[in-house]
């Protein structure tokens, strides 16, 4: 679904900007996606959006998320690492492609309710051309822009040694790589550019060399990004010591994958070394601190990413290990995170924080027009208003926005210059009717995952 753009005004904003002073009573106009002014008063023949007294962001960036786990609330909590595991894929045998629509517009819904506009959707169980499509058609009917990124898997001695089912992995390497590359050709770029494909090798320890040579072979043939979950924690570089005698960042630039297309998610246990190579490579790591925290799985290195100039994003993970996909909730976690490890209160601030979730989110997505409230991006915008009892007095709103920021303060969500939400309502969604629907669902699954 392609709905029509109309102009925009929004205004009198206080425009925030990380790195940048507030930016106080300008008007902001859109016009066919995109911001084509910021300026003093104007007049404007279309909808006009009442900004006065809140401030205007770029929409935050949910950098790595599955959207379908939203059926596995509260199902993984305070469980060992692989029965976690089991715990999860007991849940995703029961679901049907209906069943993944509507968790993934659900999830939509959480999302964009705290200010999220982009997703990179790490789509990786049932996970053939059909249901891919079923996927694509929630990113139509919500307006959210998204990322599809198809996690693929193949049989290996690890996959049978931790009891991963047969059905999750039902094809052999050659199949898994041509439905990758026809759910490229068939959904790249679609719905006027807001949706976009990765190629997502889910980890390495699901992968060969070959496998993974082809899979970057497919991100250069295409120019989309690689979205992989890397060093997670040690299960996962002890697996991969196991299986190719290397460490997993070491074994990714082995074979030439690092790049900027690239995405480490998780990226917690690593070496001196394996940081040094993340860096040269100029790819991007996604942190999510809330499931590393969940899965005990330890502390991502942030701030010495960020010294070492790494581009970091945020993402929540899949609601299987977080239980939530409220965005200001990782971002203040993400920035509380750094200063109990390090010891050091000053080791990050909000603004490193806010940054990491709108412009170093838009390098993820390998979009330039994302990210920024300026003339000439993307109109991918969320105005939030502080004036509520959790977040006043707003002497310094970019502080109150991470530390204090909740779902309640976004009032208006515009994507892709359309009004998505506004006076904290949906526009394209009853949500009433999705709940019911999502509900009917889980009264159909039982709590150890069996319909």
């Amino acid at each position: 679904m392609v709905m029509a753009k109309e102009r925009i005004l929004l205004r009198n904003c206080n425009i925030v900007t990380p790195g940048k002073p507030l930016r106080r009573g300008v008007d902001v106009e859109v016009d066919n996606g995109m911001i084509t002014s910021i300026s003093d008063r104007k007049s404007s023949s279309g909808l006009v959006i009442d900004c006065d007294k809140k401030y205007v962001l770029p929409g935050f960036v949910n950098a790595h998320a599955h959207c379908y786990q939203n059926l596995m609330r509260g199902l993984g909590a305070d469980l060992r690492f692989v029965d976690w595991l089991a715990a999860k894929y007991r849940v995703c045998e029961a679901l049907d492609k209906e069943d993944v629509y509507i968790s993934t517009l659900v999830a939509h819904l959480e999302m964009m309710k705290s200010g999220v506009t982009s997703v990179i959707d790490n789509f990786d169980f049932k996970n053939d051309l059909g249901t891919a499509k079923v996927v694509a058609d929630a990113y139509g009917r919500s307006g959210i822009r998204g990322v599809i990124a198809r996690g693929m898997r193949v049989r290996t001695e690890i996959a049978e040694q931790w009891g991963i089912p047969k059905w999750l992995i039902p094809y052999e390497e050659k199949t898994e790589l041509g439905i990758s590359e026809q759910i490229i050709k068939e959904l790249d770029g679609k719905l006027n550019g807001r949706l976009r494909v990765s190629i997502s090798p889910t980890a390495l320890f699901f992968a060969t060399r070959d496998f993974l040579l082809e899979c970057r072979s497919l991100s250069e043939k295409y120019n989309v990004s690689m979205h992989v979950h890397v060093a997670e924690g040690k299960h996962s570089q002890d697996a991969c010591i196991k299986m190719f005698g290397k460490r997993e960042v070491e074994l990714l630039d082995e074979l030439n994958i690092l790049s900027e297309r690239f995405q480490a998610v998780h990226a917690v246990d690593l070496t001196d070394r394996e940081i040094n190579l993340l860096s040269s490579s100029r790819c991007t790591v996604v942190h999510n601190p809330v499931s590393n925290m969940y899965l005990a799985n330890g502390v991502s290195p942030v701030t010495r990413f960020i010294r070492e100039k790494i581009n970091v994003a945020l993402g929540t993970d899949g609601a299987g290990s977080n239980d939530s996909y409220n965005f200001f909730e990782t971002m203040k976690i993400a920035l509380l995170l750094q200063k109990v490890d390090t010891k050091i209160p000053t080791a990050i601030r909000a603004e490193d924080v806010l940054r990491m979730a709108t412009l170093n989110g838009a390098k993820a997505l390998l979009d330039e027009k994302i990210g920024r409230v300026e003339e000439g991006y993307k109109a991918d915008l969320i105005v939030i208003d502080l004036r509520k009892v959790s977040s006043l007095p707003d002497y310094r709103p970019l502080n109150n926005i991470v530390y204090s920021g909740n779902p309640s303060n976004v009032e208006h969500v515009v994507i892709d210059g359309e009004p998505i939400i506004l006076n904290g309502k949906f526009v394209r969604l009853d949500e009433d009717e999705l709940l019911e629907k999502f509900m009917k669902i889980a009264g159909r699954i039982s709590v150890d995952g069996r319909s």
